[in-house]
């Protein structure tokens, strides 16, 4: 069992989406809904990308300019990962998991509290071999999918993720999503404690 943080208002959640141009639709919906919905999410942000150049401006210049070092934050990256490749993307870019780590490590060192990352893509627990590597954790926990996931419950499975770790709210649409997780044998998400 998880822990439940403190309620506070200095989290944030920042979702980023790497797909192609077609399929970047759900995030935004989902920070509107976080947005409107959420007492315990006090600032919520969306970027979304096809671009593999903009994807790491944007974790490594752009989020370290709107985190605040007292925030909780989670990040969550909603993406395609590959049994074959050492990294994320989908068909026209790819992000290797050296660059990407190396952009969060830059986005999120001025945090007090180390972030949560959630990263929703198959085979997306690779990373956590270059997240090993280096000398000091970049997150306090990684939720990433084990294998290939299936697109119905990433959603759900990934509000469930937020309320497992204190980063609460409370949409109806989400906890539909959950239940539907909940059928599940196998939940998508493996979660790795990284401990300073």
């Amino acid at each position: 069992m998880i822990p439940k943080l403190p309620i506070s208002k200095k989290k944030r959640l920042v979702i980023i989406q790497f797909l192609d141009e077609n399929e970047c639709k759900t995030g935004y919906v989902l920070a509107n809904n976080i947005r409107q919905s959420s007492p315990f999410i006090g600032n919520v942000d969306y970027f979304s990308s096809s671009k593999k150049d903009e994807i790491i401006n944007y974790i490594s210049q752009d989020i370290p300019h709107i985190i605040r070092e007292d925030e909780e934050v989670a990040v969550y990256i909603d993406t395609h990962g590959f049994s074959s490749c050492d990294g994320i993307g989908h068909k026209k870019d790819f992000i290797s998991w050296d660059e990407l780590v190396l952009a969060i490590k830059n986005a999120v060192n001025k945090l007090r509290t180390l972030p949560i990352i959630i990263l929703t893509a198959c085979n997306g627990i690779s990373i956590k071999n270059t997240i090993n590597q280096l000398d000091e954790p970049i997150c306090s926990k990684l939720y990433a999918g084990d294998g290939i996931m299936l697109n119905g419950p990433v959603m759900g499975g990934f509000s469930r993720l937020l309320n497992e770790s204190g980063l609460e709210f409370g949409e109806k649409e989400l906890e539909t999503l959950n239940e539907e997780l909940a059928k599940r044998d196998n939940p998508p998400f493996i979660c790795i404690d990284y401990k300073p």
